[in-house]
């Protein structure tokens, strides 16, 4: 059981890192979750799991600036802010 939650673990993190290349390499504009909350939920990902993924992401400077980008009134409170638990 233990390996089939970390692998499905393993998807939402590679589906959450997927949905937001296209915003960190600046070829699609992010005005907060709401643009993205579709294609994460079709993707398994949901508001919980993206929160958590998302607080470890975006403590790596690759994906440090997004999360200014979800600060904004097109992302629901909870995604607003993260306590960022990546180290550089």
């Amino acid at each position: 059981m233990d390996t089939l939650k970390g692998e499905r673990i393993e998807a939402q993190v590679i589906a959450v890192c997927n949905v937001l290349e296209p915003y960190r390499k600046g070829e699609k504009e992010l005005t907060g979750f709401y643009d993205i909350e579709a294609t994460l939920d079709r993707q398994g990902v949901d508001r919980g799991d993206f929160i958590r993924i998302a607080a470890r992401l975006f403590g790596l400077a690759e994906y440090g600036e997004l999360v200014k980008k979800f600060d904004t009134k097109n992302s629901p409170s909870e995604c607003r802010t993260f306590n960022l638990e990546a180290r550089p």
